[in-house]
């Protein structure tokens, strides 16, 4: 799809918030899912570049991206009204189960990209902006958003790269923070915020997005303490709909027995005890 850009801003140093018009597809979007975005009207780069959707909301799509290479130099140059080519949503998202609470969503640095989207729909917030549109402005303050028990714990390198903890606040969730210089909230990895929050008390479900090193620690805290853990992984990409065989990872089954499954197409989002961690990390 032809998508316009309605606005493209640097949000932190070389981060980006990018938004454009919603299409039909993506109205039916999960939170964890992606968009391949093509980055140049030319063959270079030749590949398109998988973004998680960061909020959707009636009539446009969030995307949040750091800039790392030239793919992603040429998007933060977009200006508002040129048009992008996109494919999406891909990928299969978040399970969550309504009725398990207390649920932790724990994002390191720029994981919190699809996490925001997470949290909008465990607060019913698409069903809220669907309502808006059809109710008259005097019904709404009777159509609350639905407050559930969410709990998220933030973490990067200072203070100035901590992203989205208004957004979440707003939404009703609680956060906690954790930096590594302790230049903003609590000293330290989120890992050990984490490790902190549920010995304090105990989740019902986890989802995390972050770097590897740090998904491996909160899936190991979670096996520990048998709570359910999801967590959304990046990998390299070529076709992004499972035809190319470029992100491969080898997980393991419920019998134990390992096979392989495509980032793009089986996940970004995994069950975290299915994950060979060690053989995951090692291949990146």
């Amino acid at each position: 799809m032809k998508q316009k850009i309605l606005s493209n801003e640097e949000i932190a140093p070389g981060i980006f918030r990018m938004v454009v018009n919603m299409w039909k597809e993506a109205q039916k979007a999960c939170p964890g899912q992606f968009v391949h975005i093509r980055c140049s009207s030319s063959n270079d780069p030749l590949l398109r570049r998988p973004l998680s959707i960061h909020e959707l909301i009636p009539e446009t799509v969030g995307v949040l991206y750091r800039v790392v290479g030239k793919g992603t130099d040429l998007l933060s140059k977009k200006k508002r009204g040129d048009v992008l080519d996109i494919i999406g949503p891909l990928g299969c998202g978040f399970r969550t189960k309504p009725a398990v609470e207390p649920v932790v969503i724990v994002a390191g640095g720029m994981g919190v990209a699809p996490l925001l989207f997470l949290a909008q729909s465990l607060m019913n917030v698409d069903r809220h902006m669907r309502a808006k549109q059809a109710l008259p402005q005097n019904r709404l303050a009777s159509l609350p958003l639905q407050r559930r028990d969410v709990r998220v714990l933030i973490g990067a390198k200072t203070r100035e790269f901590i992203l989205c903890e208004e957004e979440f606040t707003k939404l009703g969730c609680s956060v906690d923070i954790a930096t590594d210089d302790g230049s903003y909230g609590q000293e330290g990895y989120v890992s050990s915020l984490f490790e902190e929050s549920i010995r304090k008390k105990k989740a019902g479900q986890v989802f995390a997005c972050g770097p590897n090193a740090m998904l491996r620690e909160i899936a190991a805290m979670s096996a520990r303490r048998a709570v359910e853990c999801h967590v959304s992984l990046e990998s390299r990409m070529g076709c992004g709909v499972g035809v190319c065989l470029g992100c491969v990872i080898k997980t393991k089954g419920k019998d134990g027995i390992s096979g392989y499954r495509r980032v793009c197409r089986d996940g970004p989002v995994f069950d975290a005890q299915t994950v060979l961690w060690d053989e995951f990390i090692s291949r990146l």
